[in-house]
């Protein structure tokens, strides 16, 4: 039986002097899996201006691919994930080359993708929030986005318990990999700092099962990440709020659904109200005349049944998401012993 090829695709840009230690322990796990697969390093030049790539020894298993120009992480990593379909990888994982996302959780990601069954759409996915790690260790200005972001982006994939949203610790098997590339199926992947988003949002779009592991990111003494957290908050939150909205009209205006009729009815009963508030209730309070009966009854009955309706709604988009599913891999009792 032939040996599965996986490739560990990490782009590359103003990494000087962390890239080259990312590779090493790449590589130091790639020896470990020799039994089970084949681990081919594609690391993207993304036109770094440091040269970050020049720190990386030859190898026979690493592979740099070059830009002419910076494109942005999400562009790098395209290119690294077409250059693993081009080569016949059967499994492909992006890891960034600040040093943040440890290695030794390939052990157990790789197996558990080259395991997926034919035709099994997933995207495996790093998460930080799904481990008390102790609190100093993240960035204020990641957590602090992911407490504002992870709300919306579960509101717009429809996914009830996904977390970290920006983590770039991604895995895929073959097929899925070939889906998401498809350039003419579901939204635009983004080729900068939204890219990790929006590889959230094309695949809740192409139907992939997401799946989180929890895992212990490396923010050592040294580390520094080429992207400023607190300055992507914002269009981060614009993004979500797009698809957010995207999925809503996609969902219920679209196609027919108990959710479509829950939700013109809400829209139907509160135009209503707001009709007889600023036609009649309003004008009669401030004219300090009784309001009749009849349009106190009728304002009433409809700013109430606008609220249960929207409540209904609410809790059908719900019901009508899907979970996460989290995976539990010994690889992280095994990167807590190595911390402690």
């Amino acid at each position: 039986m032939t040996t599965p090829h996986v490739a560990v695709v990490i782009p590359c840009y103003r990494a000087k002097g962390l890239v080259a230690a990312v590779v090493a322990d790449v590589l130091m796990i790639a020896r470990e899996m020799e039994a089970c697969c084949q681990l081919l390093l594609l690391v993207v030049n993304d036109s770094c201006p440091q040269q970050s790539w020049r720190e990386i020894p030859p190898h026979p298993q690493v592979q740099v691919l070059h830009h002419r120009k910076n494109r942005g992480v999400g562009a790098a990593t395209l290119t690294g994930l077409q250059a693993a379909l081009e080569q016949g990888c059967q499994a492909m994982v992006k890891l960034d080359a600040d040093g943040q996302h440890p290695p030794i959780y390939l052990l157990d990601l790789v197996p558990h993708l080259l395991e997926q069954q034919t035709g099994e759409l997933v995207l495996v996915k790093g998460s930080r929030y799904r481990w008390p790690y102790r609190a100093g260790a993240i960035p204020w200005a990641r957590k602090i986005g992911s407490i504002l972001l992870e709300p919306m982006a579960r509101a717009a994939i429809a996914c009830r318990n996904l977390t970290d949203v920006s983590n770039g610790y991604l895995g895929l098997n073959q097929l899925s990999c070939s889906y998401l590339l498809a350039v003419s199926l579901g939204p635009p992947l983004q080729n900068r700092y939204l890219f990790e988003s929006s590889v959230l949002v094309r695949c809740a779009w192409l139907g992939l099962e997401l799946q989180e592991f929890a895992m212990l990111p490396r923010y050592g003494e040294h580390w520094s990440s080429s992207m400023e957290s607190s300055a992507m908050v914002l269009p981060l939150l614009r993004f979500w709020s797009r698809a957010a909205l995207e999925r809503l009209r996609r969902s219920y205006l679209t196609s027919i659904t108990l959710g479509s009729g829950l939700l013109l009815v809400a829209t139907m009963s509160t135009l209503l109200a707001s009709y007889l508030w600023f036609t009649r209730v309003g004008p009669e309070i401030s004219d300090r005349t009784i309001v009749s009966a009849g349009t106190s009854s009728a304002f009433t009955t409809a700013s109430a049944l606008a609220l249960l309706a929207l409540l209904l709604f609410f809790l059908y988009d719900y019901r009508s998401g899907r979970d996460v599913k989290v995976l539990r891999f010994p690889a992280l009792l095994k990167d807590l012993k190595r911390k402690s």
